[in-house]
Parts: structure tokens; C-alpha cells; sequence
């Protein structure tokens, strides 16, 4: 297998824990960004005009804040310069708040057919802690409109004042809309982002405390019939994340885009 990685560092906003590279507020930036992809993503075709590639993945920031003409464009010029296999696996993620029955028309018709959904958890109170611009209520609306679609969702443990209820709630809700496979990450406060002060106040859950929420809610995930096959991943069976599979197992892989990296053992 093999895989490409499409950066796109736009977003509405810096939630309090990111330390990804992310640009929040420069979405007039987004069209330029993207020529520029376009151009980076034609030099590097003739060097791998051989190679066939199983899965795409559009990774952020929030890659479903910029124009919609712009992610169709992108996987018009995959399909042009690149070897995509029929079957391929092509993920974009979104935040909920961010998308309109247009854009995901957009989405599938470009090709995407899996979605990831960035939840992280199912409280008003919680996501705007964690400053989040989205509501759950947003979030229940994505679910709709997404419909019968193989779709993931993320959620956090470790949060700020974050029960087992509260995790409880949020993988029940996730289930309820359909989804085929969840993220579940344990909050890591990065040192220069604002949550980290809440580490050094010892205001977050500590270590042992973060593994018992994990561990009430791998089971609670496997009762509904997520398996998990990697630490913070649990998904129907069948419905893994190719894409993801393909880095542990050491696959090769192809980024483009402003923090992307790739790994191809021959070029």
C-alpha cells in the first residue's frame, strides 16, 4: 500500500491545546496555498508515476473551512498525475459547523468516501472550555447531513473537569449517528499552548485518572462493537482506517502541503 497526505493548516480558530501548525483567521490565503499544492503535487508525479496509491487524506487544520472548489481540485489533480486505485480509501476531516449539504455533495462526488468527524466530546461546556467553536448541536447537524456515509469521530479524554459520564455520553451519541470507527485520544498538553498552564495549576486529570476513563471506555466501546486495532483506535469491523494502517505497518507515503512528510523508500 500506498498512501498521500494532503496539508491543509487552515482554521476558524487555535483551540486550547493545538500545537499543530495551523493558521486560524487566513483563509484568504487558501487559494494561493492551494496553487502552490497543485504545483508541488505535479513536480513530484514523474518520480512516482509508477507507484500505485490506495488511500488519500486530507489532514489540517480543518480542511473543510476552505472552499469546497478547492478540495474537488485537489483530487482532480491526484487523478491526473497520480496512479489512485479503484477501490481507494479517501478520507477528509471536518469539524462540525464547517459544512453544508453542498459541500459534502462536493466532497463525494470529487471522491472522498470517508469522513472524519472531530466531536471530541459531547458537552457544550467542555468544548467551549477547550475553545472549540462548534456545539454539539452542530455536531448532531454534520450527522445529518452526512447521512448514510462511512464517517469517523474523535473523541478527548483527559479534559478539564471531563467524568466517565461525560465520555459515556459521547460515545453513545457517535453510535447513535452511525459511526463506523472512533478516535479516542488522551489529552497531551503541549508546552506553549494555552492548556498546558492548566497542567502546571494541576487543574487537568492526572495519569492514572486518564487511564481509568481509557479503560472503562474500551469496554464500553467494544459492547457496542467497536474493536479497537491500534491504542487510541476502535472501529467496526472492517471499517479500520486504511490510511492510518498503512503508517504503523511502516507503508510508504507521500505529504504535500505546508508541515506535511512523507516516507518512500526509493525516492
Amino acid at each position: 500500500m500506498a498512501g498521500i497526505y494532503i496539508h491543509i493548516p487552515f482554521c476558524k480558530s487555535k483551540c486550547r491545546y493545538c500545537d499543530f501548525t495551523s493558521y486560524p483567521s487566513k483563509l484568504g490565503f487558501a487559494e494561493a496555498y492551494m496553487a502552490c499544492l497543485y504545483k508541488e503535487m505535479k513536480l513530484r508525479a514523474a518520480e512516482l508515476q509508477d507507484k500505485q496509491f490506495d488511500t488519500v487524506y486530507f489532514g489540517g487544520g480543518t480542511p473543510s473551512i476552505i472552499d469546497e472548489k478547492l478540495i474537488v481540485g485537489c483530487m482532480n489533480q491526484i487523478k491526473k498525475y497520480y496512479h489512485l486505485s479503484d477501490s481507494a480509501e479517501v478520507t477528509i476531516e471536518l469539524n462540525p459547523g464547517t459544512v453544508s449539504k453542498e459541500k459534502i455533495e462536493a466532497y463525494k462526488s470529487a471522491g472522498i468516501n470517508r469522513f472524519s468527524v472531530g466531536l471530541q466530546v459531547a458537552s457544550d461546556a467542555l468544548l467551549e472550555e477547550i475553545g472549540r467553536v462548534h456545539t454539539v448541536s452542530d455536531f448532531e447537524e454534520t450527522c445529518r447531513l452526512l447521512g448514510e456515509v462511512n464517517f469517523s469521530a474523535d473523541i478527548m479524554i483527559g479534559l478539564k473537569g471531563e467524568t466517565f459520564a461525560d465520555v459515556e455520553t459521547s460515545i453513545r451519541l457517535v453510535q447513535k449517528y452511525g459511526a463506523k470507527h472512533v478516535s479516542m485520544y488522551a489529552l497531551t498538553p503541549e508546552d506553549g499552548t494555552p492548556i498546558y498552564s492548566d497542567y502546571l495549576n494541576g487543574d487537568l486529570p492526572d495519569a492514572d485518572e486518564v487511564a481509568e476513563l481509557y479503560g472503562r471506555a474500551y469496554k464500553l466501546l467494544e459492547s457496542l462493537g467497536y474493536k479497537r486495532y491500534e491504542v487510541s483506535n476502535f472501529a467496526v469491523p472492517g471499517y479500520e482506517s486504511k490510511h492510518n494502517l498503512n503508517y504503523w505497518r511502516r507503508g510508504e507515503y507521500i505529504g504535500f502541503g505546508v508541515a506535511a512528510s512523507s516516507f518512500m523508500k526509493n525516492s
